[in-house]
């Protein structure tokens, strides 16, 4: 069936966090505050940056072409310098796409009134204290499905399966290698196993 809302206004912390990662570029920052202070404009505000970011690539590209043509003329130390500052633009335009892309997936979890696990610090910790993960569970997946859901994340953090995913934990410790590898190995999971767990159920 469709997810269903996780309604219940315990579930959601007074003060909503867009996941674990922060955003550092100026366009996601600005997207971001967007994101909490004005929801309705969220969308038309990512879409223009994401258009900003393609002009400013094309633009790039552009000189890139006109500097080629006269690069006969520079020297290998200039056309070394002009290599690396194209080289560092992409990485930085690639990583405020990412962060975009981040938010616009952080976005519909807050639609769908999904808490968010708070931000990472240096460690790994993570607190749960009193939020309801519900929403992230049973509101989402069938009972059948989240026996492979806990044997999968067992798997991944190096623990045997256990009849609930947290139990009593209140705080769960993880590399933070250990997260990137969660959340690499769970996206196609999670995929296949919604795909799955719809057609089961029609």
């Amino acid at each position: 069936g469709a997810p269903r809302l996780a309604t219940d206004p315990a579930a959601v912390p007074d003060v909503w966090t867009a996941g674990p990662a922060e955003v550092y570029s100026g366009q996601a920052k600005r997207v971001l505050c967007m994101l909490k202070d004005d929801p309705a404009g969220f969308d038309a505000g990512l879409e223009e940056e994401l258009l900003a970011l393609r002009e400013q690539r094309d633009g790039e590209e552009e000189r890139r072409l006109a500097m080629d043509r006269a690069s006969e003329k520079a020297g290998k130390d200039q056309l070394a310098l002009r290599k690396r500052v194209e080289e560092v633009q992409e990485k930085e335009r690639l990583r405020t796409v990412t962060e975009l892309l981040y938010l616009k997936v952080c976005a519909r979890f807050k639609k769908l009134q999904v808490p968010l696990i708070p931000p990472l610090k240096e460690g790994g910790d993570v607190k749960f204290g009193g939020v309801d993960l519900k929403g992230l569970t049973t509101d989402i997946y069938s009972e059948d499905a989240l026996q492979l859901v806990r044997e999968h994340l067992f798997r991944i953090i190096g623990q045997e399966g256990s009849n609930s995913v947290l139990g009593d934990i209140a705080i769960v410790r993880l590399a933070l290698f250990q997260v990137g590898q969660v959340y690499a190995l769970s996206s196609l999971f999670g995929y296949y196993l919604r795909r799955g767990d719809s057609r089961y159920q029609l």
